[in-house]
């Protein structure tokens, strides 16, 4: 089972906001497949991490938002923000995914929420999604 672990506040306290369903595999790999039940390139299989911090007087201090794709076509977003004035809040996103060319198109299943986003790799730990990266974390994996 994948788990999603993000970074909080203090950084040796994980922020767990759930699980991706079991099955599929969270190590990465090359190639890539093209049936519907698969991700479609398996360089994506893993957990990818960003993290934003606001250089402006807002009371966001810190976005961690996490990426998780499994072979199977299984994804998950997970969006952690810390707060002055409300503390940590999350949201978790679980869907499903498929890889074709440069385009990553996401279904959300519990809002029916579809849409695509361009991604690359401008290294081998790096996930650019709509031009925003992602490093590749080896927590839940």
């Amino acid at each position: 089972m994948g788990v999603l672990l993000i970074a909080a506040c203090n950084e040796s306290t994980p922020v767990d906001p759930g699980p991706l369903p079991p099955g599929g595999s969270n190590t990465g790999g090359t190639g890539g497949g093209s049936d519907s039940t698969s991700l479609g390139d398996e360089s994506l299989v893993g957990t990818w991490v960003n993290v934003t911090v606001p250089d402006n007087d807002t009371d966001v201090q810190r976005v961690t938002t996490t990426w998780a794709f499994r072979s199977d076509g299984v994804c998950g977003r997970s969006i952690v923000a810390e707060t002055i004035s409300t503390g940590i809040t999350s949201e978790l996103r679980v869907g499903t995914c498929h890889a074709a060319s440069n385009q990553i198109s996401v279904l959300f299943t519990e809002e029916s929420s579809r849409f695509s986003m361009i991604y690359g790799f401008p290294s081998t730990a790096v996930l650019t999604l709509d031009g925003v990266a992602y490093d590749q974390s080896s927590a839940g994996t």
